[in-house]
């Protein structure tokens, strides 16, 4: 492009000089050098996959509503329970999430019957696009309501883990995640004032803002799989 620019400043002392080669027009050169950038620009514009992205580019969402039901396996009570739950998050800063969550959990053994609040922040640091390291930490409320026990607890939840995509293509993406759990609530239905465990599960996101979850959670002697549905944004 320089010889085009300057030679209209050459032409006195070169006007003797002999013709040059024709050369392609300056629009038509400069659409071949624009296009093929332009078009590798578009090209992964529209391959950016089916998950929403935060701001900073990062692969996963913690602004969302969810909701889900387990079954809970306790071996102290010796019977399965059915729970479900809601939970709302919102991401501040790329960095920290603010959640709520309630869940209801239910046994037909003397009518129990316990709701539970969490209140908490989370952080979340993303090491690569495709994984995150995750944690927080929650207050815990809990009203429990049977034939032979009714009281309030409170307590704490800290739950440290990751998220890994392992696929994230246009149709559909999968997501698997772990986290370490501890919690302590006095006269819950877990077998001691503190406890510890896991979850773990696949998470397969579709149509840009829609995920459903299966998820494996052991606490002590006691554990739990559940299905949940999330709206993320």
């Amino acid at each position: 492009m320089l010889h085009t620019i300057l030679l209209p400043a050459l032409m006195p002392s070169l006007s003797l000089a002999p013709a040059m080669p024709a050369t392609p027009t300056e629009p038509a050169y400069a659409a071949a050098l624009v296009e093929p950038p332009l078009a590798a620009g578009a090209l992964s514009a529209t391959a950016t996959g089916t998950v929403p992205r935060r701001d900073d580019d990062s692969t996963f969402s913690y602004s969302y509503i969810e909701i889900g039901a387990t079954r809970f396996d306790a071996e102290d009570i010796d019977d399965e329970a059915d729970t479900y739950y809601g939970e709302v998050s919102f991401d501040l800063f790329n960095l920290v999430n603010l959640f709520v969550n309630y869940e209801n959990l239910s046994i037909d053994v003397d009518n129990f019957d316990t709701d539970i609040w969490r209140l908490g922040v989370g952080v979340h640091f993303s090491t690569t696009e495709f994984l995150d390291l995750t944690a927080d930490l929650a207050w815990l409320f809990s009203k429990i309501d049977s034939d032979t026990i009714d009281d309030d607890s409170n307590g704490t939840q800290v739950r440290i883990g990751a998220r890994w995509m392992v696929l994230d293509a246009q149709a559909a993406a999968l997501e698997l995640f772990g986290r370490a759990i501890a919690i302590n609530l006095d006269d819950s239905i877990y077998s001691d004032d503190s406890s510890t465990g896991f979850d773990a599960g696949a998470r397969v996101h579709f149509l840009g803002s829609l995920s459903v979850a299966g998820s494996y959670t052991k606490i002590e002697n006691d554990d739990a799989i559940g299905l949940g549905l999330r709206v993320s944004f």
